[in-house]
């Protein structure tokens, strides 16, 4: 057989392996789906990446950060059933944690984060998935109810009312006023119709005397009788009154009078000259 033919005779078989293959891997690829939980999430929180659709024995999952699948950007590699499964790339940040269905963990989500990230699963005994997914971090206000913890947003502090003034203030500040006016005016009235109360005829106010005036001390001894002589405001007569004597009674009208009677009379007569002398 000629050169030439075999040559094109291998072309033609390659080139249907590579359209085979390639038709192959897309069919893989579209059995197996990342999902995020939460789909959302928000800064600080946990985001686990489960691969799905994930049929026959793992041999080793790489999860990549970025667009490209090489080693700058791989974050680990892990392979099931070794002692240790999880070998660290370039991207691990120590917050990224791999498990044997082939899922990521991250803790502790940063806005760093965000981004691209792919999966290449492979399986025995020569089968190849692979996956990608986009992380995007959720602003608090943006928190769906999906999220595992939702962000609590802080209300501004509610300003007080400035307490209004009691009413029992009110009523002690009047009382006070009241007894003050009244003190007050009792101090005018005093003032005006006490202490300048005018002396009769001369018009000029007197001074009140608060030191009483003391009688002066009797010279006489306690235990003799006091008597005051008093002025009778009657002058009395320079002389005695003369005294008439009794009329003489008229003849033939003179009436017989009783000895006791008479007794009586001139008695007094002489009690009143002995008063006179």
């Amino acid at each position: 057989m000629p050169k030439q033919n075999m040559g094109e005779l291998f072309y033609k078989h390659f080139s249907w392996a590579a359209c085979f293959l390639g038709l192959w891997i897309t069919l893989v690829q579209a059995r197996i789906k990342i999902v995020s939980i939460p789909e959302t999430p928000v800064e600080g929180q946990n985001v686990t990446f489960s691969v799905e659709n994930v049929q026959g024995d793992i041999r080793e999952v790489s999860w990549f950060r970025g667009m490209a699948s090489q080693g700058s950007t791989r974050v680990f590699s892990y392979f099931p059933g070794n002692g240790r499964p999880q070998r660290n790339g370039v991207q691990f940040t120590n917050r990224e944690f791999g498990f044997p269905n082939g899922s990521l963990l991250i803790t502790g989500i940063r806005p760093s984060d965000a981004g691209r990230y792919n999966v290449i699963i492979l399986l025995r005994p020569k089968e190849i998935l692979n996956a990608s997914t986009d992380l995007q971090l959720a602003t608090p206000s943006l928190t769906t109810a999906t999220t595992a913890t939702t962000a609590t947003i802080a209300t501004p502090p509610i300003k007080e009312l400035p307490p209004r003034p009691s009413m029992v203030g009110w009523i002690v500040a009047g009382v006070l006023v009241g007894i003050l006016l009244c003190g007050a005016l009792g101090a005018v009235m005093v003032y005006r119709f006490v202490l300048q109360k005018s002396e009769p005829g001369t018009g000029v106010a007197g001074k009140l005397d608060l030191r009483a005036k003391k009688p002066p001390a009797s010279k006489h001894d306690d235990k003799e009788p006091i008597y005051e002589v008093m002025d009778s405001p009657v002058e009395t007569p320079k002389g005695p009154l003369p005294i008439s004597g009794p009329l003489p009674p008229l003849p033939g009208t003179c009436l017989k009078l009783d000895s006791n009677y008479m007794d009586l009379l001139y008695k007094a007569d002489s009690v009143y000259s002995e008063i006179k002398r």
